[in-house]
């Protein structure tokens, strides 16, 4: 196990959602802590209404909503709900 401070890890601006991005690529940018398979972890957060668009380029892609909610194809999530896509679909979600 090795630590990381937080200025290590990156943090951005992505369409008006702030992201924390603990492990993994995203937009870019790259975490440096390791994980033995390609992941992303991010933690996303938004103080109004906003979206983000993720493209499934692995077998599986999860979102799991810590609090608030998020609208996902029309309909809506709360806090600890998870939405999966799998490989070649799009999860375009609104933080409401």
């Amino acid at each position: 196990f090795h630590h990381y401070s937080r200025e290590k890890l990156p943090a951005f601006e992505w369409a008006g959602v702030s992201v924390n991005l603990l492990m993994g690529e995203l937009n870019g940018r790259t975490s440096p802590i390791q994980y033995p398979w390609k992941v992303f972890y991010a933690a996303c957060s938004a103080k109004k209404k906003e979206s983000l668009k993720f493209d499934c380029f692995e077998d599986e892609l999860a979102v799991y909503v810590v609090s608030g909610e998020i609208n996902f194809q029309n309909k809506k999530f709360d806090q600890s709900m998870l939405i999966t896509i799998n490989r070649g679909e799009s999860l375009d979600i609104q933080f409401e």
